[in-house]
């Protein structure tokens, strides 16, 4: 019976460590999405002058490129 304890807690810790590897190297990936020089304000200004010109919605994705959850959401 210990034996199998032992076997199911080196398999959760093994399983642990895998996920916390993958999620470490989406956070050091070289992936710039987002363009830190971009003026955001003045093409903020620009989509939405367009969208209501054409009787469009504007949906923003906010993200920044140390988010490993913004890379992964593109």
């Amino acid at each position: 019976m210990d034996s199998k304890i032992l076997s199911m807690k080196k398999r959760i810790l093994f399983i642990a460590i895998m996920l916390l590897v993958i999620d470490l190297n989406a956070q050091t990936s070289v992936i710039k999405l987002y363009n830190p020089e971009a003026d955001a304000k003045a093409d903020l200004q620009n989509v939405v002058a367009k969208a209501n010109a054409e009787g469009k919605h504007v949906l923003l994705q906010i993200g920044v490129n140390w988010c490993s959850w913004c890379i992964k959401f593109n």
